[in-house]
């Protein structure tokens, strides 16, 4: 199952637009070409020259990106810890991601229907005095 999201994302001139973020489609690599391509060339952007079908048939096929996730849960925990929260976190799951997140051992909370997702949590992170976890 795809994932997408509707976003809100703030214009230059002060406007709000939505945005839909999802998997990236054939479709979506003609638009860069016929579309954004020319107008970031024309713009001098930094990203006009960037190989998009490379990047999807990295992102395909490409397991570089395996274990990201954890990395950053464990980088985020840690920083709890390093903040004096005690390794407390907390966050809303994307729709589709809820067993990674109970894969990690994470609480479910349940849903929050201020957010339409379901709420996640770590604890506080209880860790044996070094004289004891030596032993």
């Amino acid at each position: 199952m795809a994932i997408t999201e509707y976003v809100e994302l703030d214009r230059a001139d002060g406007e709000t637009v939505t945005a839909l973020i999802c998997p990236m489609q054939q479709q979506h690599l003609v638009d860069f070409d016929s579309i954004w391509k020319p107008m970031l060339e024309a713009l001098d952007g930094e990203d006009a020259f960037w190989d998009w079908a490379r990047k999807k048939r990295l992102a395909l096929t490409d397991d570089r990106y395996e274990g990201v996730g954890s990395a950053l849960l464990s980088f985020a925990r840690q920083r709890s810890l390093d903040l004096g929260y005690g390794g407390r976190l907390g966050l809303h799951a994307l729709p589709g991601t809820e067993s990674f997140y109970e894969s990690r051992n994470m609480l479910n909370l349940g849903y929050d229907p201020d957010q339409e997702m379901i709420y996640f949590e770590y604890g506080v992170l209880n860790r044996l005095p070094r004289e004891e976890s030596d032993a």
